[in-house]
């Protein structure tokens, strides 16, 4: 797993995010918690930094185990850059925001490659 620290605009707006990249756990280590002690280490690590919300992107199938963690599904689309050019995000893009804030629900480009 890598996380690190960016800024995105959303609705033309900068937003500091924490952007997590590259959960994986081996077969024979699924099942024991291993992604969630992560997930919760990377959030801790998100509210130190003081950003305003965490961004991942997860294959479909994901989004419910996500959910469970209390990230929301972004419903808005997200913009990534590519060699090609700019193209929207083939993968689930979710958002974990902090206090009372909500996830703008606005178009949101994410300024670089995903990561």
């Amino acid at each position: 797993m890598g996380v690190l620290k960016h800024v995105v605009s959303v609705g033309g707006e900068p937003l500091t995010v924490g952007g997590i990249g590259g959960v994986v756990t081996v077969p024979a280590e699924q099942k024991r918690g291993h992604a969630r002690e992560l997930m919760q280490c990377a959030t801790r690590m998100f509210e130190e930094w003081r950003v305003d919300a965490g961004l991942l992107f997860c294959f479909k199938r994901m989004v419910a185990y996500y959910e469970s963690q209390g990230w929301r599904t972004v419903e808005r689309q997200v913009l990534i850059e590519q060699p090609a050019g700019e193209r929207t995000s083939p993968l689930e893009v979710m958002a974990l925001t902090f206090g009372e804030r909500s996830w703008p629900n606005r178009e949101v480009k994410l300024n670089s490659l995903p990561w």
